[in-house]
């Protein structure tokens, strides 16, 4: 044998012992050689369940992505829906209000009402009545009034439920109570929608409660900011109006011992200090005008709020649906 025959058989022999070890490693795997094979069964119910409790755990953002996921391999699932609902809910505590409002707004764009709740069937057992509230309040936490109201009339147009429709409505007057709260012609639109919700569910102290709190909306004491102003000529006397009575008394005292100064200033013959008193007497005097007539609006503004807290806290509206209890009561909590 030739140097360079063997050279070759000695090159092959060096790869016999990777061969044998092969060998032997496969002849100690089952499945015909699949060494420690292992099967995920990704199944609809696992899936949703563990989506459902990372949302139970306040973990919104791992929830989103396993509803997403969720979705996505059991299109047809009949969780589906509630999974985008819940979707929008996590959308909702994580603050992303945006996000929020697209996810409920694919659940109401998705369905046909008018199909599938006709006229007569219970449209609040739907996850898309429940996707119209969370939209809305998701518009209201955005500023976006008009269209949180516009969202509730919708909703109001394809359901014939009564349940359905005292919830709008009392959402309809929370709504235009937190308007009120910058807006006072706003509280004329709140008794509106306070009287549509129906009272069938109510008991006569309660209808009588309700009777006295529209009463109410009607007579609230307020300051006229014209008649502060015109009373504020004499100094002060627009802050005692106003019920300042504090400002009022600084006030009085402060600009009274300036005008003594100027007229002492002028009346002993040092006109340049009596003008520059004077001077300064003007600003103190116009501030008094203008704070007497700030004033006004502050009292009103103050007692609008306080009405309105009032209503808040003896008024609570639900809107939030309850299997358990479907009455409409007068104690009910929506926090915007």
């Amino acid at each position: 044998m030739t140097f360079g025959g063997m050279r070759k058989k000695l090159n092959k022999m060096k790869y016999f012992p990777i061969i044998l070890l092969t060998l032997f490693l496969i002849s100690l795997c089952p499945n015909n050689g699949v060494c420690g094979k292992k099967e995920i069964v990704l199944n609809a119910d696992m899936q949703y369940n563990y989506a459902q409790k990372c949302f139970k755990e306040k973990d919104y953002t791992t929830a989103i992505f396993e509803y997403k996921r969720f979705i996505n391999f059991f299109s047809d699932h009949e969780n589906v829906t509630s999974a985008e609902f819940k979707i929008g809910e996590a959308f909702y505590n994580l603050k992303d209000y945006e996000k929020a409002v697209m996810a409920f707004n694919k659940i109401i764009l998705a369905e046909n009402p008018e199909i599938l709740t006709p006229p007569g069937s219970d449209l609040s057992e739907s996850n898309i009545t429940d996707a119209y509230f969370m939209k809305s309040k998701a518009l209201v936490l955005l500023g976006k009034f008009v269209a949180s109201e516009v969202c509730m009339h919708n909703l109001l147009k394809i359901t014939e439920d009564k349940i359905t429709q005292d919830r709008a409505y009392s959402f309809l007057t929370l709504l235009y109570l937190k308007i009120a709260e910058t807006n006072p012609d706003a509280l004329i639109r709140a008794k509106k929608y306070l009287q549509e919700i129906s009272l069938e569910s109510v008991d006569k102290p309660q209808k009588d409660h309700l009777a006295k709190t529209l009463a109410d909306m009607n007579n609230l004491k307020t300051k006229s900011p014209a008649i502060a102003g015109i009373t504020s000529i004499i100094p002060g006397a627009g802050y005692v109006y106003c019920e300042r009575y504090k400002d009022g008394l600084v006030s009085f005292l402060f600009n009274t011992a300036l005008m003594i100064a100027a007229y002492k200033a002028f009346d002993d013959g040092n006109h340049a200090l009596g003008a520059a008193i004077s001077f300064v007497e003007a600003g103190f005097y116009t501030g008094n005008i203008y704070g007497s007539i700030s004033s006004a609006h502050k009292y009103n503004r103050r007692k609008r709020n306080e009405y309105i807290q009032k209503v808040h806290n003896q008024f609570h509206i639900r809107i939030d649906s309850s299997k358990e209890d479907e009455q409409i009561q007068l104690f009910f909590k929506v926090p915007f």
